[in-house]
């Protein structure tokens, strides 16, 4: 059985390709890809994977975007953290998800569940593009509660200039260059905030559009980008979402 696994987390991917073996030491892990434009090349190839295992945040952006430029029929089981509110979606339209952080018992399942449906699969039942609908956000996050003092006060989201992880936790840093320390990963962020107004540039940073104040080229097709307030770490955009991130500003 071939299996492509779609994540753009190293050890992530590395711990999934070992839980799947760990469950069947014959199957081939045919690939690892990390972004969208290498999923959809991959996926327009003659040789097609049997399942796939896919992010849904990748390198590039959301890994619906695959959807909207190619046609899938393959079997999918996607690694997820929405929380359960948003689980019935993916019940409803792949063949399984996982939750993130992985665990050898989640893979099981989920490979059980393949199995068990395997027989009985119509691709043409499954339109992971309603999916992507159906997980859409009705309403972008405004404000956040946060520890301030001795006490907690309401941020609204025009006062914070970015997110980033640091020592394993996710901070806020203001236009008044405050910080504060949030519970939420940065790939929470990225589905509850305005697309419009937050863009995530790497796996450290979401910036402000209102925080970048130049943006100049850079080796190999990347991108830095200087901002106000100025951060610590240069900020450098991979070619895989530079093009992205050009059209997220001219918008």
């Amino acid at each position: 059985m071939n299996i492509l696994i779609v994540e753009d987390e190293t050890l992530a991917a590395q711990k999934l390709a070992r839980f799947i073996q760990q469950y069947n030491a014959s199957f081939q892990i045919v690939n690892v890809l990390d972004s969208v434009e290498d999923t959809v090349q991959y996926l327009q190839s003659e040789h097609l994977p049997d399942l796939i295992f896919l992010d849904i945040h990748l390198a590039d952006g959301n890994s619906f975007e695959i959807f909207k430029k190619i046609e899938v029929k393959i079997p999918i089981i996607f690694a997820t953290a929405y929380d359960e509110y948003a689980l019935s979606a993916f019940e409803l339209n792949s063949v399984d998800y996982i939750l993130k952080p992985i665990k050898q018992e989640q893979i099981n399942r989920s490979l059980d569940k393949y199995f068990q449906l395997k027989e009985s699969f119509q691709p043409q039942r499954i339109d992971y593009s309603q999916l992507a609908k159906m997980l859409r956000p009705q309403h972008h996050k405004t404000r956040f509660m946060v520890k301030y003092q001795n006490k907690i006060i309401s941020l609204n989201t025009t006062e914070i200039a970015c997110f980033f992880a640091e020592d394993g936790v996710t901070c806020i840093l203001t236009f008044s260059q405050e910080k504060f320390v949030i519970d939420y990963t940065l790939d929470d962020l990225v589905d509850m905030l305005n697309p419009t107004d937050f863009f995530r540039v790497n796996r450290k940073y979401i910036l402000s559009i209102h925080m970048i104040s130049e943006v100049h080229p850079y080796f190999k097709g990347r991108l830095k980008v200087m901002t106000t307030p100025s951060l610590t770490d240069e900020v450098i955009i991979s070619n895989q979402r530079a093009n992205n991130f050009k059209e997220w500003l001219g918008k």
